[in-house]
């Protein structure tokens, strides 16, 4: 018997939710970023009459320009000098201010001296990131999201008090009348 081929929505791909995702962290941390207005994909049409689609669009907060934002769910590579070519080049032909590679792990060699001169940005997000369990890394800047679900049987309330010290000499101070507990012994 032979079985049927059930197509698949190709809005539900690995790579499209990856898209979805990283679409939704930029906006998240766009101040992070300097960006404003991060939106899904776009269709630009460049000087040369092309038609580019992009993976999602920001605008630069500082300059105002668009940005361009290019997603890729390579769990085992890295982007290669060809691709980040490709983008360099959709920045010139569509007169973006800048582009973001969106990846797991990042560039290789040569697309990183492309991208360094063709105002390029790499934002490093896990392959399996969601909007909640996330690893978002870009320059020295990383961002970590983790929910854990937990069952309960009992219930427990608590608060952190902290006080100041108004003793000038807090170190050195012993009376009871201090209200500080940095330095009583229990």
């Amino acid at each position: 018997m032979k079985k049927k081929r059930v197509k698949k929505n190709s809005r539900d791909t690995p790579s499209r939710n990856y898209e979805k995702i990283s679409e939704h962290l930029l906006g998240v941390f766009k101040e992070h970023f300097e960006l404003s207005n991060v939106s899904g994909p776009q269709v630009l049409i460049g000087k040369s009459g092309t038609k580019w689609n992009t993976d999602a669009d920001a605008t630069s907060s500082s300059s105002g320009e668009r940005i361009i934002i290019e997603c890729r769910r390579y769990p085992g590579r890295k982007i290669n000098q060809a691709q980040a070519a490709t983008l360099a080049f959709t920045i010139q032909d569509t007169n973006a201010g800048g582009a973001i590679f969106v990846s797991p792990l990042g560039l290789q060699k040569g697309a990183s001296r492309v991208s360094q001169n063709s105002k390029i940005r790499s934002i490093r997000i896990s392959a399996d990131s969601t909007i909640y369990n996330y690893f978002v890394k870009h320059d020295n800047k990383n961002f970590i999201g983790l929910i854990d679900r937990l069952k309960t049987t009992d219930t427990i309330e608590a608060s952190i008090v902290r006080e100041k010290c108004n003793n000038n000499q807090h170190n050195d101070c012993e009376s009871e009348s201090c209200s500080c507990f940095c330095h009583k012994s229990s």
